[in-house]
């Protein structure tokens, strides 16, 4: 592999959380710094790599393609221009993930911790960034660093913590990896987690519900913990429970709901769930949009919508009263809701099936695993995406594809009996 490739491949990974950048024109939520660097090194990336890519060591890319292969369909099917932009970009991230594996499986373990510790590198510029942003507002120059949000669910009108990340839900997604890293490396005496220590107070002031799902990761990396498998599995699941609750529902006093989140905000679909004590639960927009997706699903059962047309399709249902008119048109909120609605059951379970085939080949793996081995940091991070995937759609994210690349180049590497 030439150095100039191998460099672009790193320094690709190493701009993944700059997905907004203040003061420049062409920063666009479908174009990033990324697409730049990958247009230099990726066709002679490709054509070095060409006889690679078709083997059965990619297997668990071939379940991914029926679900390509059914959202492809659909889309044709629905015969809109966006549809087939975000397909072509579905296909791009496919072969991101390619290009991970390729680079993991020809230069080993050494390659590994180079994508690992570039991916920190990034995640460092995002902490830096975030950092620079509220620097900013302090001296009264809010930039594209923080959001401003009126009337939040708990907090009221605040900003939120971003940095270059375009958003607090990726701001924590992007740097649970990262963590995790840093906490592996200082509990197999490395240097001091300072990452950690610059990212608490930046999560904290992200207000995203994403954050508790940096615990469920450091707790895979700790070996102590890992000794404790029921301790694991009770801690996930106690986690994602929360997790869940946070995402589908809001409790709020009664009095303080009236004319605010009711009346004209987004986060709520207006449905009271329950009262009790001068509160009362709210559903979310999570679970109207989970509704929505269900019904697309079940008009669209074998083949789905089409990429890019979930929320085209909002409109129509809240003509018909299946969908709160005041809400605005969001994408899927939910990786797996979202397969169901725009590619229907056949890409649902070539997504599905992907998915299984990968915990599987990880769950052998794990058994085997030293304490110091870099697939520690690998599952936590993915850990805490899957839950995350529950009400976050995944699939259209750069940097989790770059991530699942790397575990499945991982997963081809012969482990010695006792790694360093």
């Amino acid at each position: 592999m030439p150095h100039w490739i191998e460099w672009g491949i790193l320094l690709y990974v190493i701009c993944l959380p700059l997905r907004q950048l203040p003061g420049v024109p062409w920063s666009h939520p479908k174009f990033h710094l990324t697409e730049l660097i990958f247009l230099l090194f990726a066709p002679a990336c490709l054509w070095v790599a060409r006889r690679n890519f078709i083997t059965r060591r990619y297997t668990p890319y071939a379940s991914f393609l029926i679900y390509l292969g059914a959202l492809s369909l659909s889309t044709v099917i629905a015969r809109e221009w966006g549809g087939f932009t975000e397909l072509a970009g579905r296909f791009y991230l496919l072969v991101v993930g390619l290009i991970m594996a390729w680079y993991v499986r020809c230069k080993g373990f050494p390659g590994l911790h180079r994508l690992l510790r570039a991916y920190q590198t990034g995640i460092w510029l995002l902490g830096i960034s975030a950092v620079l942003g509220l620097i900013l507002l302090l001296f009264g120059r809010p930039t594209v660093l923080v959001n401003y949000y009126e009337n939040f669910p708990y907090f009221g009108s605040l900003y939120r913590v971003i940095g270059t990340s375009r958003g607090a839900t990726p701001f924590a997604l992007l740097s649970i990896p990262a963590a995790a890293y840093a906490w592996h490396v200082w509990r197999h005496k490395g240097p001091f987690p300072w990452l950690i220590v610059l990212f608490l107070p930046l999560w904290v002031l992200s207000f995203s519900k994403e954050v508790i799902l940096v615990v469920p990761a450091l707790v895979l990396v700790e070996p102590t913990v890992r000794r404790r498998p029921a301790l694991i599995v009770a801690g996930v699941a106690v986690i994602t429970a929360l997790y869940l609750f946070s995402t589908h529902f809001i409790v709020q006093r009664v009095q303080e709901v009236a004319g605010t989140v009711l009346a004209r905000e987004e986060y709520t679909s207006g449905r009271v769930v329950g009262r009790a004590g001068g509160l009362q639960m709210l559903e979310t927009t999570y679970t109207s949009l989970k509704r929505a997706a269900w019904i697309m699903f079940r008009e669209n059962w074998l083949l789905g919508v089409g990429a890019d047309q979930f929320h085209e399709r909002l409109p129509e249902l809240a003509a018909r009263g299946l969908y709160p008119a005041h809400l605005p048109d969001y994408n899927p909120h939910s990786t797996w809701f979202g397969a169901l609605a725009q590619s229907g059951l056949v890409g649902f379970f070539g997504l599905l099936s992907f998915a299984v085939i990968l915990y599987r080949r990880l769950a052998n793996l794990g058994k085997n695993l030293s304490a110091d081995d870099p697939m520690w940091i690998v599952l936590g991070g993915l850990l805490a995406w899957l839950i995350a995937s529950l009400s976050f759609d995944l699939l259209h994210l750069r940097f989790v594809w770059v991530y699942i690349g790397l575990t499945v180049g991982a997963l081809l590497l012969k482990r010695p009996p006792a790694h360093a």
